[in-house]
């Protein structure tokens, strides 16, 4: 056992100070060989555990500790991480977790091919070997996964918690206490998981040996990190670290914004008083503004109310004038197109018309252009559109409608006009209309042609003899 434990700690303190070598290349910007040497003790701790190598250390003839060394190697692990948390910060530690979990999955993948795929191709002296070192658990190592991310990142936060909040303590200590809360945590992740019916007496040596190698680690651990300091690659004061400048910067930031409020506190009650006085006169302001506003809009939004009424609308007759027409041509296309919907079209000319303005004048000729307006109204229905299209002639635009119907409406028109009686100077007038019709889109799928299609109804209704409805087809 006396050979055995030299040979031990030998090579423990010939890994450690090799760590520490590599480390000090890794601050020159020699960095391959350090993260090489972490993934080899990576691969290292997984062979000699797979291989169950371990140092009993008999302390008395009843008591027996079992050092292992895959967790030797282990703690150098973590100690590797620390180190370069201290000297380079978050960012670089985070970055080889990120290393060692690769490394993990790579000893996965290393298992399950030796294991499945090059087994059965070994010479069989070879295969109790194999079996010994790549037979894989797959739970085991799902929970030494888990327990070395946890003990990993925690080791590193640890660390940084009790730098925070133990200002008395060496920087030795804080390690040691680091490195064995964390361990000691990984150990308590990895034995419940895997060793559950012996957990008390396998956590109990878990607890003994894995002190006495972060004992052992932490001295030349925390020796080396004094010589950083020395030589000036590094300040251990509190604070020193990256993110410990952050909060220093943080505190002085706090006490800043603490004396700017104090002294805002003191004038606050003036500036409040201040405030609160020219708040009362912008408000009275702003109050008769915006009543002078809205009385401005309700004005302007009657005006333009009446400005489009008068803009579309024909002022002898009240009825919708030309510019109206065009500026709706495209919706009802549009709404015909989606919903199918037809139109019955009617043009209106009213019989020798020019015959009452040269007898009675042009009084009564709009007259009589009012009356025909009034019976167009009468007629037609809310939904219907009633244009004056010019001088004597109007257009009708029926909605969803059929031919039957636009018939109908016609001679209803016809009729109801041609039996009003129209005073005129001494006497009463009648007079008629004629009327072309059409349907859009049934006969043409472009409203302003079926307009003309229904006007070359109305000439022919005026060149057979008038006062008669005409509805459009391909011979006119």
């Amino acid at each position: 056992m006396g050979l055995q434990f030299i040979y031990f700690v030998s090579f423990l303190s010939c890994v450690t100070l090799l760590l520490f070598f590599f480390h000090d290349l890794r601050i020159k910007n020699f960095r391959g060989p350090f993260v090489s040497l972490i993934v080899f003790l990576w691969f290292f701790s997984y062979l000699t555990g797979q291989l169950a190598l371990s140092l009993n250390l008999a302390l008395s003839t009843d008591f027996i500790i079992k050092i292992r060394y895959s967790s030797s190697f282990y703690t150098l692990i973590f100690v590797g991480i620390l180190l370069v948390y201290i000297t380079e910060g978050t960012r670089a530690a985070r970055n080889l977790i990120l290393v060692s979990i690769g490394a993990q999955f790579m000893i996965v993948v290393m298992q399950i091919f030796v294991h499945h795929l090059a087994y059965p191709l070994l010479p069989t002296e070879y295969h109790s070997a194999a079996l010994a070192i790549f037979n894989p658990s797959y739970f085991r190592i799902f929970i030494s996964i888990i327990s070395a991310i946890a003990g990993l990142f925690f080791a590193v936060f640890f660390y940084q918690f009790l730098v925070n909040n133990i200002k008395n303590l060496p920087n030795g200590i804080l390690l040691f206490l680091s490195l064995i809360v964390s361990m000691l945590l990984d150990s308590f992740i990895f034995v419940a998981g895997t060793r559950w019916g012996s957990f008390a007496s396998t956590f109990s040596s878990h607890i003994i040996f894995k002190t006495l190698i972060v004992s052992f680690i932490t001295i030349p651990l925390s020796f080396y990190l004094n010589r950083f300091q020395r030589i000036g690659h590094l300040s251990l004061n509190r604070g020193s670290l990256d993110i410990f400048r952050m909060l220093a910067s943080l505190e002085e930031d706090l006490e800043q914004a603490n004396k700017e409020l104090r002294e805002y506190a003191l004038n606050l009650e003036k500036n409040v008083k201040e405030r609160t006085q020219h708040l009362i006169k912008a408000n009275i302001k702003l109050e008769q503004e915006i009543k002078l506003r809205e009385t401005t809009e309700d004005k302007l939004k009657v005006a333009i109310s009446k400005l489009e009424y008068l803009a579309n609308t024909d002022a002898l007759t009240g009825l919708y004038n030309r510019k109206y027409l065009e500026e709706v041509i495209n919706i009802i296309t549009a709404q015909s197109k989606r919903t199918g919907l037809t139109y019955g079209v009617l043009m209106l000319d009213i019989d020798h018309f020019k015959s009452v303005n040269d007898t009675y004048g042009h009084d009564v000729g709009d007259n009589v252009i009012r009356i025909l307006a009034q019976t167009l109204k009468e007629k037609t229905r809310n939904s219907d559109i009633c244009i004056r299209y010019g001088g004597e002639e109007f257009v009708i635009l029926l909605y969803n409608c059929d031919l039957n119907y636009i018939n109908q409406i016609a001679q209803n028109i016809r009729h109801g006009f041609m039996n009003k009686k129209i005073p005129a100077a001494t006497t009463i007038i009648q007079k008629t209309v004629s009327i072309g019709t059409a349907i859009f889109p049934t006969n043409y799928n472009d409203l302003m042609k079926c307009i003309k299609y229904a006007d070359l109804a109305l000439y022919e209704a005026k060149e057979t003899g008038r006062n008669k409805v005409v509805p459009f087809n391909e011979t006119l």
